[in-house]
């Protein structure tokens, strides 16, 4: 397998995946020490991916198996108007009994060299979500690690966190990435 000849690198590794069949690797990601399980996630409610209910692969893959397991999970969340930007609270109600990251990623769409700007979500809308739901003194920023492109947000009384993370277009950040990604076709 080629996360196992990764593992085997002097680096940190972390995943993404949709988290419909991760359950069945925990063995081999605990026998590499992978520890970072980022889920991608754009939509909680009226959605069926491969016929089974979101709920159901949310409670299965990331609550019950990855968080029970000891793993540091985030879900990606990429915001898109009229599709999901209505779900931003739902997504932060998830954090309360469930020690995930819930990570709001502003959605960029490039036409060739032209940015649409017509289905972004930008962070200022996320905001205006929290502080129409939360009062300030209920929740607080927390230090972001080197390198990090999200700000972070703890509710008090929570047991996940969230944060945002603004787009390229409107919140450069190339200059502080240290990241290298890997597509799945290589």
């Amino acid at each position: 397998m080629i996360i196992e000849k990764l593992a085997s690198l002097p680096i940190e590794l972390a995943i993404t995946t949709n988290g419909v069949i991760v359950d069945k690797f925990i063995d081999t990601f605990k026998k590499i020490e992978l520890k970072k399980i980022n889920v991608s996630l754009d939509i909680l409610n009226n959605v069926h991916i491969l016929l089974e209910p979101v709920g159901t692969i949310l409670k299965r893959s990331i609550q019950y198996i990855l968080v029970n397991e000891g793993f540091e999970v985030k879900i990606s969340c990429v915001l898109i108007k009229d599709f999901n930007e209505h779900e931003i609270i739902y997504f932060i109600v998830l954090i309360k009994n469930c020690a995930v990251q819930i990570r709001f990623i502003e959605f960029t769409s490039f036409d060739g060299n032209n940015r649409n700007l017509e289905k972004l979500v930008s962070t200022e809308e996320v905001w205006q979500q929290v502080y129409n739901k939360y009062d300030t003194s209920s929740y607080s920023r927390l230090n972001d690690v080197p390198n990090d492109t999200a700000k972070n947000i703890q509710i008090r009384g929570y047991k996940g966190t969230f944060a945002v993370i603004g787009s390229v277009v409107t919140n450069p950040f190339c200059d502080s990435c240290n990241r290298i990604r890997l597509t799945v076709n290589g």
